[in-house]
């Protein structure tokens, strides 16, 4: 590190917003509450209409950063904007919504540093509706098995009609892996387009604990 600059965080939790004033506070708290530290919290915003950005700037934590919009709008690219205005060694995308529990960076980051082969790290997730009432969870967790590459993700994903690795919120990804793949893209199902892709350079590494809650809702993008 240069004399008299911070040391880099090793974790980022990138979040990007789009009139997410409802639960984006209770999100960016789930991610202060966590036992593990070294991370630095980017969000991007895309073009809100509400007051998110407002809600986030109030929260009084450095590490809590709002980044200048991306001047592409749509989920894509805004995904994209996040990761890449982030600095972190390891990568996770927590959208606006959703919810880590307090020990989840630490053992997705043990998870990664005993795999070093390994594109990313997964793990089980509640299913929470709006006030927070937990609707589900996970049920029968299967971790796919990942080392065979993305054909074999592709084949558990048509024969069973889900997305065996889950949200954003259950995953952390090397970020020197993001930057050889294309990026977020596409208009919906990107987060699995983004796994496909990461199996394709490194095999995905299963955490059965449930470590977050993914948010169901009438306003939330896949309702």
């Amino acid at each position: 590190h240069l004399r008299g600059r911070a040391p880099m965080p090793r974790v980022a939790v990138c979040g990007p917003t789009h009139d997410g004033a409802r639960w984006v506070e209770e999100t960016i708290r789930s991610v202060l509450a966590q036992t593990y530290d070294d991370y630095e919290v980017v969000v991007s915003d895309d073009h809100s209409r509400d007051a998110t950005t407002r809600i986030v700037r109030a929260i009084a934590d450095p590490r809590v950063r709002v980044v200048d919009p991306c001047p592409t709008r749509g989920a894509a690219a805004n995904w994209n904007h996040a990761v890449r205005s982030s600095v972190g060694e390891y990568v996770k995308l927590l959208c606006q919504d959703d919810l880590l529990y307090p020990g989840a960076l630490a053992t997705e980051v043990a998870a990664l540093d005993a795999h070093r082969d390994a594109a990313f790290t997964f793990f089980r997730r509640d299913v929470v509706a709006s006030a927070g009432r937990r609707v589900n969870r996970w049920p029968h967790f299967r971790a796919p098995d990942t080392s065979g590459g993305p054909a074999d993700l592709a084949r558990d994903v048509v024969r069973s009609g889900r997305n065996p690795i889950g949200e954003p919120v259950a995953v952390m990804f090397r970020r020197s892996t993001f930057d050889r793949t294309a990026g977020f893209r596409g208009a919906y199902v990107i987060d699995l387009d983004m796994w496909l892709q990461l199996a394709a350079l490194g095999p995905g590494i299963p955490i059965v604990d449930t470590l977050g809650a993914f948010r169901v809702s009438p306003t939330s993008w896949s309702n």
